[in-house]
């Protein structure tokens, strides 16, 4: 029996202010099959966003400089089309409906129960 990884050709962007994190969600992705790409905060996200094709960005809500949901904004008006994004926080005083409704997938908590974000992102995957 073979299985397939879940991001082969597909390009994720980690965006979270807390380096050990961000490179934790990192080494996650890229086991499962992902190329990953990593940013500190929205600017540097932006930038990355501007310059390469991303499929899915995994982003903290509270971040120095520009937040996710500075990031989030911004990314809607850019070309390309807007790519799958995933919100995460370990505090946050938005709910689940308020960032579903700027265009995030969903909101999971930290600590990260990572087989639960696999699930969201291979069923949102799917979905694109």
């Amino acid at each position: 029996m073979t299985t397939q990884k879940i991001g082969l050709n597909k390009f994720v962007l980690i965006v979270d202010d807390e380096k050990i994190l961000r490179d934790a969600i990192q080494y996650d992705f890229e086991k499962k099959g992902f190329t990953v790409l990593t940013a500190a905060n929205g600017n540097e996200a932006i930038d990355i966003l501007r310059d390469n094709h991303i499929d899915l960005v995994v982003s903290d809500i509270q971040m120095p400089l520009c937040d996710g949901i500075c990031l989030i904004k911004k990314m809607k008006i850019m070309e390309p089309p807007f790519p799958l994004f995933l919100f995460m926080s370990g505090f946050s005083s938005y709910t689940q409906a308020e960032v579903e409704s700027m265009g995030a997938i969903t909101l999971i908590s930290k600590p990260i129960d990572r087989k639960e974000m696999f699930r969201i992102v291979e069923e949102a995957l799917a979905h694109a």
